[in-house]
C-alpha cells in the first residue's frame, strides 16, 4: 500500500515508510453437521447496543509530551481507543472509526515518540511506531490492539458461560450414560443410548453450547463421548456398518470427531483451546476476531489474544487426545441392499429383510427365529394371436399390429428363516409385521414348481443368520428402532 502524504501533517511526520497491512476480512457467523445440524446460529457482529463488554479498562491518557494542541489530539485519540470494542471493527475500518470519534483532522497530530503507549499491556510495541509515525497506521494498530482486548474479555466470557452450560448438561446426563454402559444387551443399550444423544443435541442447541462446525472443541467431551457409546454399542453386536446410517443425521459432527475427538481437559486448557481456535472460526455466542492488521504484520506493535505459535502448540495438543480415528472407525454409510429385490448386485455378503413380512415369530432364550415370507404375482401372456388392427407405424415405414392373447400367472415365493443369537428383549412381533432386520445367507434353495404356458411359479428358501434387527414397522409405520 503506498503512503498517502496528509497536508495536515506536521514536519515532524515521515511519510516514507509504510507497512504491509492487511484489511480486515470480513466475518461471518457460521451455522449444526451438525450438524453439522445440531448446531444453534451464532450471533455476528454485537450491534451498538450490545452487551458486548468493552474488555478490562484501558489505563487513563498518560500525558508525555509540551505541545498543547498535540496533547489534546492525543487525548482524542486515547478517548477512542478506550470505548472502542471488537464489535465496531467487525462493522467499519479502524480509520473510519478514529476519524468520527477522535476529529484527528483537527492538527497537528501528535507525535508517537513523544508520547507512552496509550495501554502497555496491548500496545507494547508502541514505541517502535514511531518511524511509522502515519495516522492511518497508528490507527489500525490501535484499533487492532482495541479488538483483541475487547475480543478476548468476551469470548473468556463466553467461555464461561459455555463451560457452565456443559458441566450442567454432563451433571444430568451422565450418569444415565454410566447406566447404559453398564447394560449388556445391545439393544436395551442403544434404545438408552439414542435418546441421550437427542436430548444432548437439543439441549446444545437451544443453550448455544454449540462451537462452529470446524472448531475442534466442537467434538471434545460429553457430546464426543455419547457418540463413541453409540459406536462402541454397535461394534459389540458386530453390526458397526449401522452407526452410520442411525447417526446419519450427525454425519458433519461425526467427521470432526474422527480426526478430533477427544474428553475434556482442565478447564484453563479448554479455555484456551476455545479463544484460540475462536479467533479464526468464532465461538459458540460470538463472530471470529475482526482483522484490521494481520498478526505478523502487527507482531511487534500490538498483543494478540492468543498468538499463532500457542494455536500451533494447541492443535498439536489436541492431536494427542484425539481417539476418534480408532473408536469412530466404521464408514459413515453403507447402503444394504434388499434380499430379493432384482436391482441387489447379487455379491452382496449382508442383506437387508425389508421386503419380508412376518408369518410367525418366537423367542428362544435371549435371541429369536423369525419365519418371514415374501410374494410376488404377475401376469404373463400366452397362445397370442396378431390381429388385423394397426397398432403403431415405426419411422421407417414398418406397421406394428396388436397382438390378441390369453394371460396366465406368473407366481413368485419366497420363505425365510431368520435366527438371532440376541435380540431385543420384550419385543413383540406379530404376523405381517415387517422388520428392517440386516442379516447374512447362510442357505439358499430354489425350486420350480410349475412352468406351463398358464402358469409360472417357483419357490426360494433361505436360512439367515441375524447380524442386527434395526426397525420393526407395524402397519405401514416404524414402532420401534435400534
Amino acid at each position: 500500500m503506498t503512503c498517502v502524504r496528509s497536508v495536515l501533517l506536521t514536519s515532524a511526520l515521515l511519510a516514507g515508510c509504510h507497512l504491509d497491512l492487511k484489511m480486515r476480512g470480513t466475518s461471518s457467523g457460521t451455522s449444526s453437521g451438525t450438524s453439522s445440524g445440531a448446531s444453534p446460529a451464532r450471533a455476528g457482529a454485537p450491534a451498538a447496543s450490545s452487551t458486548a463488554s468493552a474488555g478490562p479498562a484501558a489505563p487513563a491518557s498518560p500525558r508525555g509530551g509540551t505541545d498543547a494542541k498535540a496533547a489534546a489530539s492525543y487525548d482524542r485519540v486515547v478517548a477512542a481507543y478506550r470505548g472502542m470494542t471488537w464489535g465496531d471493527l467487525a462493522r467499519d475500518e479502524a480509520y473510519t472509526l478514529f476519524d468520527e470519534r477522535a476529529k484527528p483532522m483537527a492538527p497537528p497530530f501528535f507525535k508517537i515518540g513523544d508520547w507512552p503507549s496509550p495501554d502497555p499491556a496491548w500496545l507494547p510495541g508502541w514505541a517502535e511506531l514511531a518511524p511509522l509515525n502515519r495516522h492511518d497506521t497508528v490507527y489500525k494498530m490501535l484499533g487492532q490492539a482495541a479488538a483483541n482486548r475487547t475480543w478476548l474479555a468476551d469470548c473468556e466470557t463466553d467461555f464461561a458461560r459455555y463451560a457452565k452450560g456443559w458441566k450442567a448438561l454432563d451433571a444430568a446426563i451422565r450418569p444415565r450414560l454410566q447406566e447404559a454402559r453398564r447394560t449388556a444387551n445391545p439393544y436395551a443399550r442403544i434404545t438408552k443410548l439414542l435418546p441421550l444423544l437427542d436430548e444432548v443435541v437439543r439441549e446444545g442447541s437451544n443453550q448455544k453450547l454449540f462451537l462452529p462446525a470446524a472448531h475442534p472443541s466442537r467434538a471434545a467431551g460429553l457430546y464426543f463421548e455419547l457418540v463413541e457409546a453409540v459406536y462402541a454399542t454397535y461394534g459389540s453386536a458386530n453390526a458397526v456398518f449401522h452407526a452410520g446410517t442411525t447417526l446419519g443425521h450427525l454425519r458433519d459432527d461425526i467427521a470432526l470427531m474422527r480426526t478430533h475427538g477427544r474428553p475434556l481437559r482442565d478447564e484453563a486448557f479448554e479455555r484456551e483451546a476455545y479463544c484460540g481456535f475462536g479467533q479464526e472460526l468464532g465461538t459458540a455466542t460470538w463472530q471470529k476476531l475482526p482483522i484490521e492488521v494481520s498478526e505478523r504484520d502487527a507482531a511487534r506493535y500490538v498483543r494478540w489474544p492468543v498468538p499463532a505459535n500457542r494455536v500451533k502448540e494447541l492443535a498439536a495438543d489436541v492431536a494427542k487426545l484425539a481417539r476418534g480415528a480408532t473408536s469412530l472407525n466404521a464408514p459413515p454409510y453403507q447402503r444394504i441392499p434388499e434380499l430379493e429385490s432384482q436391482a441387489a448386485p447379487q455379491t452382496a455378503k449382508l442383506w437387508s429383510t425389508a421386503l419380508f413380512e412376518v408369518k410367525q415369530a418366537k423367542r428362544e432364550g435371549a435371541g429369536l427365529i423369525v419365519e418371514l415370507e415374501y410374494l410376488t404375482a404377475g401376469a404373463k401372456s400366452y397362445d397370442c394371436i396378431t390381429t388385423n388392427r394397426v397398432e403403431r407405424i415405426h419411422p421407417d415405414g414398418r406397421v406394428a399390429y396388436a397382438q390378441k392373447c390369453r394371460i396366465g400367472d406368473n407366481k413368485h415365493r419366497a420363505t425365510a428363516v431368520l435366527t438371532f443369537a440376541v435380540a431385543p428383549p420384550g419385543v413383540d412381533i406379530r404376523p405381517k409385521d415387517k422388520l428392517v432386520a440386516y442379516v447374512e445367507v447362510t442357505n439358499k434353495q430354489h425350486r420350480v414348481l410349475a412352468d406351463r404356458a398358464d402358469l409360472y411359479q417357483d419357490l426360494t428358501t433361505y436360512r439367515l443368520t441375524g447380524r442386527w434387527l434395526a426397525a420393526l414397522e407395524r402397519g405401514g409405520k416404524v414402532i420401534a428402532r435400534w
